[in-house]
Parts: structure tokens; C-alpha cells; sequence
């Protein structure tokens, strides 16, 4: 992620992120998420969601699926705000949780997300078996020391990789501000 100002086909964007094959996503300044399947091209390529309203688009995999924290519009009326995913070849959207933002997606399309508390989520996009399933972030962590640690201080979580092979996540990425004067 970065916090730049770039220019897409002449319109402003203030936030934007890539995945591994060049793509971007990011948000206008008026608050539409943008897609850009080949940015490099200088060809038409920008894709425009006005059916969404962001306050950030968070990550892009390479599946071409994006989190993002805002709402979606359905017929003339305007949802809940929220955490989603908006898979861009779909046209797809899922609704992860009311309130929530979002913070990074991984290929498996698994977001981490902070609740209306800023309390991190993981949101397990598994099998089928398993679809859309919520997991609090302190409740993954194993030893009681490392999650006393995180419940007695301010903690988030900001990116996560991949799912590991063996244990069937991804590992997060975050820091540990003590609120201990």
C-alpha cells in the first residue's frame, strides 16, 4: 500500500495498491473504487465501481480481488458500511462485516479486518465448509503470555501472506503499543 497521488486515465487517485502482475486498485477522490488491469499500456483500461463507495481499498490479490472498507449501492439504495471483498472478474461482492474496516487480503481471498472497535478479525475464506467464517485475531494466538500481552496493550494486525502449507494460515503482521505509562 502506498499513499500517493496518482493519475489514471486523467483522474486523481489517493490511494492505490498492486498485486503480483501489475494490476492496481485504489480509490478515486470522490470515493469509487477503481480497478486497472494493464496501467503500464497506456491503453483504456480503468475499470470503475459506482456501485461501491470506499474509505479505503485496502489490498489486491492476484485473482484480481480486492478488500475494501465503504458501501455498496443496490438499486437506489445505499448499505450498511462495512468490510468487503469485490471480486473484479465476478463483479462479485461479499459483505464481511457490518461496521468493520479492512485491512489486507491474501490469495486465498482471507482479509484481516479491525470490528467497529479496532479490534482485529481474521476472515477465513476456506472451503466451502468453511466459507466466510470469523476468527478473532487473540483467539489464534497459542501461549498465554503472548495473548496476555495483547490484551493488557493496543494491538493490531496489518497485513497477513499466504496460507502455509502445514498449519493451513497465513501469518499476520502487525505491532504491540503498550498502554503501560
Amino acid at each position: 500500500r502506498f499513499g500517493l497521488s496518482l493519475r489514471f486515465n486523467g483522474r486523481t487517485s489517493h490511494m492505490a495498491t498492486l498485486n503480483n502482475g501489475g494490476h492496481v486498485a485504489g480509490m478515486l477522490s470522490d470515493g469509487t473504487p477503481f480497478f486497472d488491469s494493464n496501467p503500464s499500456s497506456g491503453l483504456p483500461s480503468l475499470q470503475t465501481f459506482r456501485n461501491l463507495s470506499c474509505s479505503a481499498v485496502s489490498g489486491l490479490n492476484d485473482s484480481g480481488v480486492f478488500c475494501a472498507s465503504g458501501q455498496e449501492k443496490t438499486g437506489s439504495k445505499w448499505g450498511p458500511r462495512g468490510a468487503f471483498r469485490y471480486d473484479v472478474v465476478g463483479g462479485l461482492s461479499d459483505r464481511i462485516l457490518n461496521g468493520g474496516s479492512s485491512e489486507a487480503i491474501n490469495a486465498s481471498g482471507d482479509v484481516v479486518l479491525s470490528d467497529s472497535l479496532g479490534k482485529a478479525i481474521l476472515a477465513y475464506n476456506g472451503s466451502t465448509s468453511v466459507s466466510k467464517q470469523l476468527i478473532k485475531v487473540i483467539d489464534l494466538v497459542p501461549d498465554i503470555a503472548s495473548k496476555n500481552l495483547l490484551l493488557n496493550n493496543s494491538f493490531a494486525v496489518r497485513d497477513l501472506n499466504d496460507r502455509d502449507l502445514t498449519t493451513g494460515f497465513g501469518q499476520l503482521l502487525g505491532h504491540v503499543q503498550s498502554t503501560q505509562p
